[in-house]
Formats: C-alpha cells, sequence, structure tokens
C-alpha cells in the first residue's frame, strides 16, 4: 500500500464513508509525514483535528462534504513535471 492509499483509508476510517480519492503515484510532505512514524505528533495532531472536525459538523453533511473535500486535496497531488 502506497502513501496515497493510506491517507484515502484514513479518510475513510475517520469519516465512516468511502472516499473518491485519485490515486496517482505522487506524494507531499503532508501525506508523506502522515504515513511516517517519524512525525507522530504531526499525524496525531492531523487524525484529532479531523475526529473534531467531523464531530462538530456530523449533523451538517453539506460541511462534512466539504471537509473531506478539503481532505482529499491535500492527497490529490498533481505532477509538477
Amino acid at each position: 500500500m502506497n502513501i496515497v492509499h493510506n491517507y484515502k483509508r484514513i479518510l475513510e476510517d475517520v469519516f465512516q464513508k468511502s472516499v473518491n480519492l485519485k490515486i496517482s503515484g505522487n506524494t507531499n510532505n503532508c501525506i508523506g509525514a502522515i504515513a511516517s512514524n517519524e512525525f507522530s505528533v504531526f499525524t496525531q495532531n492531523f487524525l484529532d483535528r479531523l475526529v473534531r472536525l467531523k464531530d462538530y459538523y456530523s449533523q451538517d453533511a453539506n460541511a462534512i462534504t466539504s471537509i473531506i473535500n478539503t481532505a482529499k486535496a491535500i492527497g490529490e497531488v498533481e505532477d509538477s513535471h
């Protein structure tokens, strides 16, 4: 499983729904850090923030969709070449 697949699984676990994330071979420092044991504090803070947002907006489907789409944008890295 590559870093982007791992990030997709994290989003699906947090939001308990399927996330349509464009899987590419590209990555970035944010999702790379989330996949690394070296940045466990960052990873935990990132996950905690997603869970807090999900819980706070749980009754607002539009807000949840917006949060998921924003989180997806982090993982959908375009090839810069």
